[in-house]
């Protein structure tokens, strides 16, 4: 009996934990604004309500977490039977008032095992669900092993231009381990929890990406099928962030050399006007100007160094981009410098700003010069543009005199962990890109023989 309190202690204090996470970075699947959704324990008690299940329910969430499930919906032993989904009446604050509704349950699993369930609440007659129709995972409904529905999510995992490519056709087109999927579409059938698995997916146009794959007994229209849930690499924000620290932490490393022989410079310059001072003191005005100039310089490359090593908290503002630029630049010279490179810049928009994240828009620059370093190893020119696209968008330019990049290379940039380095990381243009995109903005690549250009096409703020 105390080994079952403890697990059950364990079990709620592992969901007390998830919940607290999830509300952190705002879930991974669900809309606290657009779900109507509860979070419910083992034994069927109610712990968290998203806001709209609250206006769904009227009830407060400190008036909801004294109930249970059983208490709110007209069902018995629902999440004991494993069905994803069933009909059930559910009683509203306002006078008991019964309407009947669409449940959706899904497990929630922590350290290897089930400890909680979500309960997607949507009144019948809504049409399709926010949660299956907007999610982040890719949602295939299946009858057997034919795909019936799919969501946008699905469809871009799968590389696929619209529904039509999709629906209608066997798992076995996108999975290379169909034969275990239908296995555990059948374990599922006969009342099994099944916990996310690896799986390779082939996209339409025969690329394959690594998955986690989550199998779940459902029903779609009407009709008793099963729910196929694909969770991609790197879409969770913790491991964005992960990503983000691992690169770098990377480039810190990468930079170190070139700081510290930038640094050495002026360090011996201070010595030596030092020296001069004892022995003359006619000019020592003069010398500690100099002084002065060389200790601002060291100064300058410390404070864009410990742009690297700051907490990862996000700080959006208002930027001047080219001061952003400028800034970075007084970080990557001392890079350039040890691979016999020349930085040109060309700034044609001095009061330009944007709405970023400082640091994280300084990464993407340092990332972007950092390849353009690395690709001429004989040394050359890297040459930074600005210039306004269009009324309502700047492009950066960020140009090589390399070799340029080959043609199956440039259509795996950006995918996790894959790199052509030797020491890399894979992580370089992958945040780079991801942070980017979190910013409005978009990356695009146009490589060949004579060297490689990379355009950073950013929304100006007004």
């Amino acid at each position: 009996m105390v080994d079952i309190d403890s697990q059950i202690s364990k079990k709620n204090q592992l969901l007390h934990h998830y919940i607290y996470n999830q509300q952190a970075s705002g879930f991974e699947i669900l809309s606290q604004k657009d779900d109507a959704f509860l979070i419910c324990n083992l034994y069927g008690s109610i712990v968290f309500q998203s806001v709209c299940c609250e206006k769904l329910t009227g009830y407060h969430s400190q008036e909801i977490s004294k109930m249970t499930v059983e208490n709110l919906f007209s069902i018995r032993d629902f999440l004991q039977t494993q069905m994803a989904q069933t009909k059930a009446e559910m009683y509203n604050k306002q006078g008991g008032l019964a309407i009947i509704v669409d449940l959706i349950s899904i497990p929630i699993f922590s350290e290897g095992d089930v400890v909680g369930h979500y309960l997607v609440v949507k009144p019948v007659g809504e049409g399709r669900n926010h949660f299956l129709e907007y999610s982040s995972d890719g949602m295939l409904f299946l009858r057997d092993t034919t795909i019936l529905s799919v969501n946008k999510s699905g469809i871009a995992v799968l590389g696929a231009k619209n529904e039509d490519e999709v629906m209608g056709k066997d798992l076995g087109c996108f999975f290379q381990q169909a034969d275990k999927i239908k296995k555990s579409i059948t374990s599922v059938k006969s009342g099994d929890v099944m916990r996310p698995v690896k799986h390779t997916i082939m996209k339409v146009n025969g690329d394959t990406v690594n998955a986690k794959i989550q199998v779940l007994p459902s029903i779609y229209q009407d009709e008793v099928g099963t729910l196929v849930i694909i969770k991609t690499p790197v879409e969770g924000i913790h491991d964005v962030e992960l990503s983000m620290i691992a690169e770098r932490n990377s480039t810190a490393g990468q930079l170190a050399a070139g700081i510290a022989h930038e640094i050495r410079n002026p360090i011996t310059a201070i010595k030596g006007f030092l020296q001069l001072i004892r022995s003359d003191g006619d000019h020592s005005d003069e010398y500690y100007q100099v002084i002065d100039g060389e200790i601002g310089r060291i100064e300058e490359i410390l404070k864009e160094l410990l742009v690297l090593g700051r907490p990862t908290t996000k700080v959006y503002g208002i930027h001047q981009l080219e001061r952003l630029l400028h800034q970075v630049i007084v970080l990557m010279k001392s890079q350039a410098l040890l691979h016999n490179i020349v930085i040109d810049q060309h700034f044609q928009l001095a009061d330009t700003v944007i709405c970023c994240e400082g640091n994280q828009m300084k990464q993407v620059f340092i990332n972007l010069m950092k390849n353009a370093i690395e690709a001429m190893p004989g040394g050359g020119k890297v040459t930074i543009e600005t210039e306004r696209r269009d009324h309502s968008h700047i492009e950066v330019r960020v140009i090589d005199e390399g070799c340029g990049i080959p043609l199956e290379v440039l259509k795996r940039m950006g995918e996790p962990f894959f790199t052509t380095k030797e020491n890399g990381t894979g992580l370089g243009m992958l945040v780079t890109k991801q942070i980017i995109e979190e910013h409005g903005g978009t990356l695009q690549i146009d490589s060949d023989s004579s060297g490689t250009c990379m355009k950073v096409i950013l929304p100006i703020s007004s």
